[in-house]
Parts: C-alpha cells; structure tokens; sequence
C-alpha cells in the first residue's frame, strides 16, 4: 500500500509541474505575441525590451521546472517499459 501511495504522489507532482510549465509557456505565447505588436507598429525598443526580458525570465522558470520534470518522466518511462500493459 506504501509503494502505491508514493507512486500516487509521484504522479501527482509531475501533474501539478506540468500544469505549471503549461502555464509559463501560455505566459511566454501572450508576450511573443505583445512584443510582435509592438515591432510590427515600429514601437520603440524601450517598450520592447522588458517585453524580451520578461520572457527570458519565463523561459529560465521553464528551465528550473524541466530540471524537476527530468527524473519522474524517467522513471515513469522506465517504469512503463517493464508493465506488461504498456508493450
């Protein structure tokens, strides 16, 4: 009953980082999509450049989830290879 409790809670946590990551990739989507606004109308750089900034910083919080994603999508994966229902 324990393996299946941590199991459940593995599985949760890789759920709820997702979830987070989709999140920050709907957030960096809305400022390309603000900052193309912005260089089609020829606006000037310093309206665009914290525009940039922002998603950089998005895009390292995407990096930082990935590093925690890494290792429970491995194991999962390794996991599925040696179930029976997963070949």
């Amino acid at each position: 009953m324990g393996k299946v409790k941590i199991k459940e809670e593995k599985e949760e946590m890789l759920l709820e980082l997702l979830e987070k990551e989709l999140g920050f990739y709907r957030v960096i989507l809305e400022l390309s999509r603000v900052e193309h606004q912005k260089f089609c109308n020829k606006r000037p750089m310093n309206e665009i450049l914290p525009i940039m900034k922002k998603r950089r910083i998005i895009f390292k919080c995407v990096e930082e989830i990935e590093e925690q994603v890494h290792p429970l999508k491995k194991k999962m994966a390794r996991k599925s290879k040696n179930n029976f229902f997963y070949q």
